[in-house]
């Protein structure tokens, strides 16, 4: 009974937020200013979106090197104009009720959703020579809208990440991983972004001990 009592009287403090995978996939076509509406009418803390640079060098927000998913076209990201793509009904897809959505740009996806909701932007450079053009393309961009402190950047990519940090002292950069090779919470960034079966008890609290939040996914 004393035992009882005094689990009873413990309290565990767990912060947790919810992320808008893709701005909202699940309620309108993924990576969309429809998506991060739909977002923050859910009330999600966080938009997640994905980023990569057009052969213009804009940077437009898409997860897939083509649009072939997402509208039937097997056009390929880095091979097109933002021009091109903006052509591309990306809403059909999903639904009727979405005709006519476009890709955005990163500038206008964060415009779209002002102070309402905060960004965590992944980086897909296309390659190793993408890295600096993305990275630089991305914090210029959160700079103008005035968010740099209400994001974070994620990658797979571990040098872009690395790089970000370097031009952007203080900015919450997190690694994602489906699979573990090592202790992941001893890489050098503010969060991990893992597959649900990796957000094991050991890696939270080891993470913790680093000062390294986990995002399960």
């Amino acid at each position: 009974l004393v035992s009882y009592g005094l689990v009873e009287r413990v309290q565990l403090h767990e912060n947790l937020e919810i992320t808008a995978h893709r701005a909202g996939a699940m309620l309108a076509p993924e990576n969309t200013v429809a998506a991060i509406r739909k977002a923050i009418e859910a009330r999600a803390d966080w938009a997640e979106i994905d980023v990569q640079r057009t052969a213009d060098g804009a940077v437009a927000a898409l997860h897939d090197s083509d649009l072939m998913r997402v509208a039937g076209e097997r056009r390929r990201v880095s091979e097109s104009t933002l021009a091109e793509i903006k052509a591309i009904d990306v809403g059909s897809h999903f639904s009727a009720e979405f005709k006519g959505e476009r890709v955005p740009t990163l500038d206008e996806a964060l415009a779209a959703a002002g102070d309402r909701i905060r960004f965590n932007i992944e980086l897909k450079p296309g390659s190793a020579a993408d890295v600096e053009p993305l990275v630089r393309a991305v914090l210029n961009s959160t700079d103008r809208a005035g968010i740099t402190g209400r994001c974070r950047l994620c990658s797979q990519s571990y040098e872009s990440l690395q790089l970000a940090r370097r031009l952007k002292p203080g900015l919450q950069v997190g690694f994602i991983a489906g699979a573990r090779l090592g202790d992941l919470s001893k890489l050098d960034v503010a969060f991990l972004m893992v597959s649900q079966r990796l957000a094991t008890r050991t890696l939270v609290d080891s993470g913790r001990a680093r000062g390294v939040d986990v995002h399960a996914w």
